[in-house]
């Protein structure tokens, strides 16, 4: 099979919406707010696409997505990028696929996480009087109230931008928040995230208010809305599922950054590097002693990359 690199989103969109909730954030991507950020490697095979991994680059860790039923085909990708991937991200996968980076990455599981979709949409009939619309204005009280109840955020300010953030205050303090971690009016869908309630404050279904009236406003303008959630996040959970988000698949995260080597510097000296360079893209496995050649683009007619690989 050819692995070779997308830059056809009409292309992508077609595998992607084979599994539309599975894929609600690739999807997103795909929207010109990401896109310049995003590169999408394939598995070919028989004229159709196998598997899609996806790498976003926006933020200070990249984001390496790669769902798929078919987890051996995805291995057979995730092993074959391995010499181009960077030297620290964070990554989302199906199954046991994390397993192929273990030579290279020193990995860190961030456990089993619930993909929920929104799926009865009559149950957001609630009063969500109390939810306020949240704009730039409002990025450093919200960083405060997340370096307080969320410091494990994925908070990204230019997400205000989107317009799609709602809080609840008592008196002049923000305690309950929900956002976007994705949003696409062209693609129709969004992902819910950053969604937080002050300690003192939790307990009362604040949560569940924001939740619906976050996901009430973006109807207007999408199909599908999803999220992602740990499984061992219950309280999280039980507050999604009085929105009406249902559990859907499951996912495992895990940030990666590559295992040390040794270098030689110009006088000869062994030191420790701390990873594989950006300039060669050179993956060298300290155990085997063995070294990657980087792979060869060639671009042909139809606007693809083909990846050839030395191994």
């Amino acid at each position: 099979m050819e692995r070779i690199c997308l830059h056809d989103r009409s292309q992508i969109e077609k595998v992607l919406r084979e599994h539309t909730f599975l894929n609600l954030y690739a999807l997103g991507d795909l929207d010109k707010f990401f896109w310049d950020y995003t590169t999408w490697y394939a598995l070919s095979g028989d004229k159709q696409i196998k598997q899609l991994v996806l790498l976003y680059a926006k933020s200070n860790l990249p984001v390496l997505l790669g769902f798929s039923a078919e987890v051996e085909e995805l291995k057979e990708l995730l092993r074959f990028l391995l010499p181009l991937l960077p030297k620290r991200f964070y990554a989302h996968f199906s199954g046991d696929a994390v397993d192929i980076l273990a030579k290279d990455y020193q990995i860190r599981s961030y456990g089993v996480h619930y993909k929920m979709a929104l799926t009865d949409r009559s149950c957001l009939d609630i009063d969500t009087s109390q939810a306020i619309a949240l704009s730039v204005e409002n990025a450093k009280e919200l960083e405060q109230l997340y370096n307080l109840s969320y410091p494990g955020n994925w908070f990204e300010p230019q997400m205000l931008k989107t317009g799609c953030y709602y809080g609840i205050r008592r008196g002049d303090t923000l305690v309950s928040v929900a956002g976007v971690h994705v949003y696409s009016k062209d693609y129709k869908v969004a992902a819910l995230g950053n969604i937080t309630t002050h300690p003192q404050w939790r307990g009362q279904g604040l949560g569940t208010i924001v939740c619906a009236k976050l996901s009430q406003v973006l109807l207007e303008t999408v199909e599908h809305i999803g999220l992602n959630v740990k499984a061992d996040n219950l309280s999280a959970i039980a507050c999604y599922k009085k929105a009406w988000f249902c559990k859907h698949c499951y996912l495992y995260r895990i940030p990666a950054e590559i295992k040390v080597i040794c270098d030689v510097d110009a006088n000869g000296e062994q030191y420790q590097s701390g990873g594989k360079s950006k300039r060669d893209r050179v993956s060298e496995y300290s155990q085997e002693n063995e070294l990657r050649k980087p792979p060869v683009l060639v671009y042909p007619l139809n606007g693809n990359a083909i990846l050839y690989s030395s191994f």
